[in-house]
């Protein structure tokens, strides 16, 4: 019998009545459904502890690697070429022009 089926015999007890150790029967179908809800937080859990080490690994490989990239500015041998028209500001939208 499961848990709700036991309380509805309790509820509703017929002619027979109900069986002297239903109060046994459904202590033991509550105990265990909590061990199983118990069991299942516990995994889960362990599954998140485990999630969570994977992601600082990775963060932290993460990091070495950004490191250990050339940036941009180091070696770089790029000359910079002076415009050969002077640079527009916003200031120069705004100016009338003749």
């Amino acid at each position: 019998m499961t848990f709700e089926e036991m309380l509805l015999a309790l509820q509703n007890p017929g002619e027979e009545g109900v069986a002297p150790t239903i109060y046994d029967d459904l202590l033991l179908s509550y105990n265990d459904g909590i061990g199983a809800g118990d069991a299942k937080v516990s995994s889960l859990n362990e599954t998140i502890m485990a999630q969570e080490s994977e992601i600082s690994r990775l963060k932290a490989m993460n990091y070495d690697l950004l490191i250990s990239a050339p940036s941009g500015e180091r070696g770089s041998n790029e000359t910079e070429t002076e415009p050969d028209e002077p640079e527009s500001g916003i200031d120069d939208l705004f100016a009338t022009k003749e």
